[in-house]
């Protein structure tokens, strides 16, 4: 944005969170729907007194962190992470977070900057989805399985039927001749 009056408009119509991070990986920087998405105000992050990672579900900590871990050795690739936080208000969302390294810093302050997008209504829609289609696959086996049962049941009704008419139509065709 070239003046002030837009990068507020852009801000405003953001429906993510951008930061900065130091060499270290805390936060220098954030703006967006911090509010929205995390129940607390972008300053209690800034202030210190909230660190991101305090919110992240337990569960979720190994892959938050190994991914971190990674953005600190592979400078040059952007990581990308899902995972789960729990809002002020204790509702858990799901987010996706994208940081890289800034190349373009020069000396000594290295920094990483990066974006968090709440993703929680998509992956409702996955998990909805993956149950419709286990339910599907599920149904697709039982009726299979009960239309074999019909035909089995039919095949030895036939068997039966053969088996009394061998016993009999041998020596009935051998008369007829």
């Amino acid at each position: 944005p070239k003046n002030e009056e837009d990068y507020q408009s852009f801000m405003q119509n953001f429906s993510g969170i951008l930061f900065q991070l130091d060499k270290d990986l805390s936060l220098t920087f954030i703006e967006g729907a911090v509010q929205e998405i995390t129940g607390y105000s972008k300053e209690d992050f800034l202030s210190g007194n909230l660190k991101w990672n305090e919110i992240v579900e337990p569960e979720d900590m190994p892959i938050y962190s190994e991914k971190r871990a990674n953005s600190l050795s592979s400078p040059e690739v952007s990581v990308e992470t899902e995972y789960r936080i729990r809002k002020k208000d204790g509702e858990i969302r799901w987010v996706r977070e994208i940081i890289r390294q800034n190349l373009k810093m020069t000396g000594k302050k290295v920094k990483f900057q990066g974006s968090v997008h709440d993703i929680t209504e998509r992956k409702y829609i996955i998990e909805s989805l993956e149950k419709y289609d286990k339910a599907r696959i599920k149904e697709i086996h039982h009726r299979i399985k009960n239309n074999l049962q019909v035909i089995t049941s039919l095949l030895d009704l036939q068997a039966e039927k053969f088996s009394k008419r061998e016993a009999v139509q041998p020596q009935e065709i051998l008369d007829a001749f």
